[in-house]
């Protein structure tokens, strides 16, 4: 008989644990890595064109109007003894925000397969309202002015790049200097920067920072903040390769006929990953790259 060493056996038990204690912890962000990737999709969509935005503002927030015209086809077979047809929900993400979209043809939340037709041909819509404004393409290299939390702006020199002011708040939750989060991108690259107000005394780099990726570089220097309100905010890049900034249109494809009705009763697409009755409801999710719209 084989006897496995006491410590073995321990390591195991202790492995294991830890690697539940790990999908407890952090379930949202297990299942939107499975959701993100397109290797299992049981849908497969074209896109015919870029997604029509059309784009308003309401009253402190942003309304944005989204049109997809789409080609998807079911990749597994369908049949009497699994399913006799499936209803895909489709469901747009976009500006932080998500919602369930509408088949213009036919009025519904879902379009359908079946055996002899598994394939779909149409337009989806949906409207979104968001804290977040469109980008900003300023056409220039550099940026001098005031910044509100979750507005983005495009930077270019050789190459663009797109700054979001992500977040202004306090470093404790009550009391302490106000934090301002920035998210650099460019094509095949990000970074995150944190900077305070510039005062006498401070470090340079404590409110100024020079920035490489995408082979060039980017100055940020903050001004005055207004704590959760805006920040006064000088950029300038240099150099830089790559293509253009775009909006980017998140897709995703649930099952309306998994038992329990998880994706009749969700509204969003966080309700439908953080819902472990919805795993199996999931097929697929794609992006669309939209140019950035014109905004008078």
């Amino acid at each position: 008989m084989i006897v496995v060493p006491r410590e073995v056996i321990l390591s195991v038990i202790l492995i294991f644990v830890a690697f539940m204690l790990m999908l407890y912890i952090f379930p949202s962000n297990v299942k939107k890595a499975a959701a993100d990737t397109n290797s299992d999709n049981d849908i497969v969509v074209a896109f015919a064109s870029e997604p029509d935005i059309t784009y308003r503002k309401l009253g402190s927030g942003h309304e944005y109007s989204i049109s997809m015209d789409i080609i998807a086809k079911y990749s597994r077979k369908i049949n009497e003894e699994t399913a006799a047809r499936i209803d895909a929900v489709p469901v747009v993400e976009f500006k932080g925000k998500s919602a369930k979209m509408l088949v213009s043809e036919t009025g519904n939340d879902y379009f359908t397969f079946t055996p002899e037709s598994a394939e779909f041909k149409g337009t989806v819509t949906a409207h979104i309202v968001s804290n977040e404004p469109p980008i900003r393409d300023l056409r220039s290299n550099e940026f001098e002015g005031i910044m509100a939390p979750e507005e983005s702006v495009v930077l270019k020199d050789t190459g663009s790049y797109q700054i979001k002011l992500s977040e202004l708040r306090k470093k404790f939750l009550i009391a302490g200097e106000c934090i301002a989060f920035f998210n650099i991108l460019c094509e095949n690259d990000a970074k995150t920067v944190q900077l305070k107000e510039c005062k006498e005394g401070d470090l340079p780099s404590e409110c100024n920072r020079i920035v490489g990726l995408c082979n060039g570089e980017i100055e940020i220097s903050l001004g005055k903040i207004d704590c959760g309100k805006s920040a006064e905010t000088k950029m300038i890049v240099k150099g830089g390769g790559g293509g253009e900034i775009s909006e980017t249109v998140h897709i995703s494809f649930w099952n309306k006929g998994t038992p329990g009705s998880c994706v009749e009763n969700a509204i969003t697409y966080a309700d439908l990953i953080s819902r472990p009755e919805c795993y199996n409801a999931f097929l697929g999710r794609y992006d669309a790259e939209k140019g950035l719209l014109e905004v008078a």
